[in-house]
C-alpha cells in the first residue's frame, strides 16, 4: 500500500509576474507527498487563477479522492497510473501525481524523472530563455540576462495602450542586442489580428517566434500565414486538435508545453511527439509552478532533448523570481531542486526530480 500526505503551501513573489491583461503577486499550491513506506515522492498542484480552469479546493478534493491505500507499491508505469487516479478536468492534479509517484519510482530507482521519460539517455542540459516583461526595464535585464547565459529573449507584448512603446522595445532590443541573439514574443492570445503592426515590426526584426498571437480559430482562418513562426500555448491547452491543425496547415510551428494546463506530463509528452511528427517544435514551459512541479518540467525539457531527432531547444524555464521562496502550511521553506538553473537546466545525479 501507498500512503500520502497533503499541506498547502504559499509564496509572494517579489515582483508581479503576469501579461498584458493578468497579474499575479500570491501563489498558492496544494503539496503531495506518497510514501511507498521507504522511499517519498514529492510535488506540488498550483492552478494559476485566470488560466486554470480548476481551484485549488477542487484539486485539494481530488487529491484526498484518491485510495491510495489500496495501491500496489511496485509501480510499473507512473503515468498511466496517475491517469487512473484523477480525472481529466483537474490536470494540475494530475500533473502532481504524475511527478510526485515518477520522483517516488525514481528514487526507489535510482534514476532521475529525466532518464525515466526519455527514449534513451536524456540531454545532460538544456538552455533556459529569460523573460522580459516590463518594458521600461527590458534592455537592461536581456543584457544581464545573456551575461548570465540566456539561450534566448522572451518579450510579452499586447499592451493595447501601449502599442508604439512595445514596436520601439522590440527595435532597440535588436539595435542594442546584435543579430544573432535570439528573440521571442508572446502576445498570450491579446492582439487583435494578423494586421496588428508589432507583428510585421516582430518579422522585421527576425523574431524567431510570437507564441499565441491570438485564439488559433482566428489563426485557421486567416488567408495566408504570419511572415514569422507561430507558437500556440493557451490554444493547445483549450482546443488540441484545433492546435494540432494549425501544425498541419502551416499555420503554427510550434507548441508551447505547459504540464500544469494540458493535463500532465504524459499528454506534454504524446503533444511533444505530435509536433516532431510534423516537423514541428516543442517548447516546454510552466506556470509559475511551485518549485517540485517545476523541477518536473525540466525533467520533461531534459527527457525531449535526449529523445531520438530531439534538439537543444531553448525553453521557456529560467527560474523566476520568487520560486525559492515558497514556504508550507508550517512556515517551512520548500528546497528548489538542484536541476533548475538561472538560465540553464542541468540533470542532476541520483534518483527522482533531485
Amino acid at each position: 500500500m501507498l500512503q500520502a500526505s497533503l499541506v498547502r503551501m504559499r509564496v509572494k513573489l517579489p515582483r508581479a509576474a503576469g501579461d498584458a491583461t493578468r497579474r499575479w503577486l500570491d501563489r498558492e499550491a496544494i503539496a503531495i507527498a506518497v510514501s511507498d513506506g521507504t522511499h517519498v515522492g514529492r510535488a506540488e498542484a498550483a492552478p494559476l487563477p485566470q488560466m486554470s480552469g480548476e481551484t485549488l479546493e477542487l484539486v485539494e478534493r481530488s487529491l484526498r479522492a484518491i485510495p491510495w491505500a489500496d495501491i500496489d507499491p511496485e509501480i510499473d508505469d507512473p503515468l498511466t497510473l496517475a491517469a487512473l487516479l484523477v480525472p481529466d478536468d483537474v490536470p494540475s492534479a494530475r500533473f502532481a501525481v504524475e511527478a510526485a509517484l515518477l520522483d517516488l519510482v525514481g528514487r526507489a530507482r535510482n534514476l532521475s524523472v529525466a532518464a525515466m521519460l526519455a527514449e534513451r539517455e536524456p540531454a545532460g542540459a538544456v538552455s533556459t530563455a529569460a523573460l522580459l516583461d516590463d518594458l521600461d526595464t527590458a534592455v537592461v535585464r536581456a543584457t544581464v540576462a545573456l551575461s548570465a547565459g540566456a539561450g534566448a529573449l522572451k518579450v510579452k507584448i499586447g499592451r493595447p495602450d501601449r502599442i508604439d512603446e512595445e514596436c520601439a522595445l522590440l527595435r532597440a532590443l535588436r539595435k542594442e542586442l546584435g543579430p544573432t541573439v535570439r528573440i521571442r514574443a508572446d502576445a498570450n492570445g491579446t492582439l487583435e489580428d494578423e494586421h496588428d503592426r508589432r507583428i510585421g515590426m516582430l518579422a522585421e526584426i527576425g523574431c524567431e517566434l510570437l507564441e499565441e498571437p491570438f485564439p488559433v480559430e482566428r489563426l485557421l482562418a486567416m488567408e495566408r500565414r504570419l511572415p514569422l513562426a507561430v507558437g500556440l500555448d493557451e490554444s493547445l491547452a483549450r482546443d488540441p486538435v484545433r492546435a494540432l491543425r494549425a501544425l498541419d496547415l502551416g499555420r503554427a510551428q510550434a507548441l508551447v508545453l505547459k504540464p500544469a494546463l494540458l493535463g500532465g506530463i504524459g499528454r506534454a509528452l504524446a503533444l511533444a511527439e505530435s509536433a516532431k511528427a510534423r516537423g514541428a517544435r516543442a517548447i516546454v514551459s510552466h506556470l509559475y509552478d511551485a518549485p517540485r512541479a517545476f523541477a518536473a518540467c525540466a525533467h520533461l525539457a531534459l527527457a525531449l532533448a535526449g529523445a531520438p531527432g530531439g534538439t537543444s531547444e531553448v525553453h521557456g524555464l529560467a527560474r523566476y523570481a520568487g520560486v525559492d521562496q515558497w514556504i508550507d502550511e508550517h512556515g517551512s521553506a520548500i528546497p528548489v531542486p538542484r536541476v533548475i538553473g538561472a538560465f540553464r537546466i542541468e540533470r542532476p545525479d541520483g534518483g527522482g526530480l533531485g
